[in-house]
């Protein structure tokens, strides 16, 4: 597309100028009915076309200004002059597409919760995001890379993903929420120093591999998986919460958790939950660490052994009791 520009030298003489149109650094489509509102950080003047007839030039400062504009039945909007965005937010706004291109270099923070985003296109060049939020959406992929080394958060729960790639170069990392997903393998990285918060619970994971070097290590939730083993380190001092219920976890491993995170933990423990399901309930060293850490203020739960009686009768203080065996 060209845009013409017709100066006029004289009454004679006119001089024309074309200038070549380029594409949107940044297209967002909505299905809102209502006022659509983001958020834009960065620094420098854009220009948003809000599809409708509607073009205005914004100043954005670094600390971030709120744009809205009213929909009758949604429409297509586009940002040009948008290179030195560094961040987008735009909650719960019924975005089915949004598409921002590999020249955004400076995009730190990108948040585009609950929305109904089935495909979200990234880039490598997204060499300063921070943090990526696409949160209870409808993806089934988010593809990531090794260049996204500033990477502090990402979530992408609350989606249908199957897999999704990590990378040992995020050595700042200190969140990673990918849970309720239908995850059915997840790679973790020892280089992960500063991980203080991984939620994968809510998958169809059969095994995860955990690491001593995850010294910040806060939060662990591992809960309803497919899970019949978890290693637990003497190096997690500071873990808080710890949750692995309704999993397949065997006795030894049960034991294994219970005793290793009694030994680790240098301050009271908050959570400890290994209880539901199919998950073995502790005994011996095991059971007496879960006692200990509950007299020091933990909550920890777990499965009770379960009784089987050959009788349908049983005597208690001289009260017999009588039931129909299944």
């Amino acid at each position: 597309m060209y845009k013409v520009r017709v100066s006029y030298a004289s009454p004679h003489k006119f001089r024309v100028k074309y200038r070549e149109e380029g594409a949107a650094d940044i297209t967002i489509i909505t299905t809102l009915s209502g006022t659509y509102s983001m958020t834009l950080a960065g620094a420098g003047d854009v220009v948003i076309n809000w599809g409708d007839g509607t073009i205005e030039t914004v100043t954005i400062p670094l600390g971030g200004i709120t744009c809205s504009h009213d929909y009758v039945d949604g429409g297509t909007i586009t940002i040009r002059d948008a290179t030195s965005v560094t961040a987008i937010i735009a909650l719960a706004m019924h975005i089915t597409v949004c598409n921002i291109r590999p020249t955004v270099t400076w995009l730190q923070s990108l948040i585009l919760t609950t929305n109904d985003l089935t495909y979200f296109h990234t880039y490598p060049t997204w060499i300063n995001l921070y943090y990526l939020g696409l949160e209870n959406n409808n993806l089934t992929e988010v593809d990531t890379y090794s260049t996204w080394t500033a990477l502090v958060g990402i979530d992408v729960s609350f989606n249908n993903i199957t897999s999704i790639d990590t990378h040992p170069e995020w050595t700042a990392l200190v969140t990673i929420l990918a849970n309720n997903n239908s995850l059915t393998s997840f790679t973790a990285h020892p280089e992960w120093i500063a991980l203080e918060s991984l939620y994968l619970n809510n998958n169809n994971l059969s095994s995860i591999t955990t690491h001593p070097e995850w010294i910040n290590l806060y939060e662990l939730s591992l809960s309803y998986n497919a899970l019949s083993s978890i290693t637990v380190h003497d190096e997690w001092t500071n873990m808080d919460e710890f949750y692995a219920q309704a999993n397949q976890l065997t006795e030894a491993s049960v034991n294994h958790i219970m005793t290793e995170l009694e030994a680790a933990i240098t301050a009271s423990l908050g959570n400890l939950w290994v209880d539901q399901d199919t998950n073995a309930p502790p005994t011996g060293a095991g059971l007496a660490a879960a006692n200990n850490m509950i007299a020091a203020g933990a909550d920890v739960r777990w499965n009770t052994a379960s009784v089987t009686f050959d009788t349908t009768t049983i005597t208690w203080d001289s009260t017999v009791i009588t039931w129909d065996k299944l």
